[in-house]
C-alpha cells in the first residue's frame, strides 16, 4: 500500500500525465486490445530516436504492448520510456493502415 507510489516512482512507472496513477502494463490492457499484431523498427536514422513513447502521437486505436531492445530483452513501455535504434514496437491496432501516417512520419521500418 504506503510504499507502492514511492517505489513506481524509483521504477519510472508513475502516468507523467497524472502522477497519482501507476503507469499500467501490458495485462492491464487485456480487455481493450484488438486487431492484429504489428512490428514497428527504429531505424538509426529515425525521427524516433530519442524521443518518448508520449510523444509519438500514436493514433488512439494503436497500443505499443512491448518494445524488444537489443542487450535489454522485451520491456513493458511507459510514456517516458526513450526509443532508441533499433528498438522493435510491437504493436496493436485495427489495422496497417492506422499506422501507417506516424510509420511515416517518424521513419520507422
Amino acid at each position: 500500500g504506503s510504499l507502492l507510489r514511492p517505489i513506481a516512482k524509483l521504477l519510472d512507472q508513475l502516468d507523467d500525465d497524472d502522477r497519482s496513477l501507476v503507469a499500467r502494463t501490458f495485462t492491464d490492457y487485456a480487455d481493450e486490445i484488438s486487431g492484429a499484431l504489428y512490428e514497428m523498427r527504429v531505424l538509426s536514422g529515425s525521427s524516433a530516436v530519442g524521443m518518448m513513447v508520449k510523444d509519438l502521437k500514436f493514433p488512439q486505436e494503436a497500443r505499443i504492448l512491448i518494445i524488444q531492445r537489443e542487450n535489454s530483452g522485451s520491456i513493458t513501455p511507459s510514456g517516458v520510456t526513450r526509443l532508441l535504434p533499433g528498438d522493435k514496437l510491437m504493436v496493436t491496432a485495427e489495422s496497417a493502415a492506422i499506422l501507417l501516417p506516424v510509420k511515416t512520419r517518424l521513419g520507422l521500418g
